[in-house]
């Protein structure tokens, strides 16, 4: 997780919070898999953002992105 050190949401309200969770995932999986996933991780950050959200002023997205392994240079010394 990185801190924005200067950021403005919608109506530039200091009191204004916004979280965006990105999910880039390999190929292979189908539709519903997809789905599901981002579900799942979006329940999980609903639960934890819940009390800001009900609190307003706050906005919570999940987005998955499916990478292209043609756009991709990848290194690992993984096992």
């Amino acid at each position: 997780m990185r801190e924005a050190t200067h950021s403005l949401v919608a109506d530039e309200h200091p009191a204004n919070q916004f979280v965006q969770i990105i999910l880039r995932i390999a190929p292979g999986r189908s539709a519903a898999e997809q789905r599901a996933i981002l579900q799942t991780v979006y329940d999980a950050a609903e639960g934890v953002a819940r009390s800001a959200l009900d609190e307003g002023r706050c906005a919570l997205r999940a987005d998955l992105i499916q990478s292209d392994p043609d756009f991709a240079i990848h290194e690992t010394t993984l096992p």
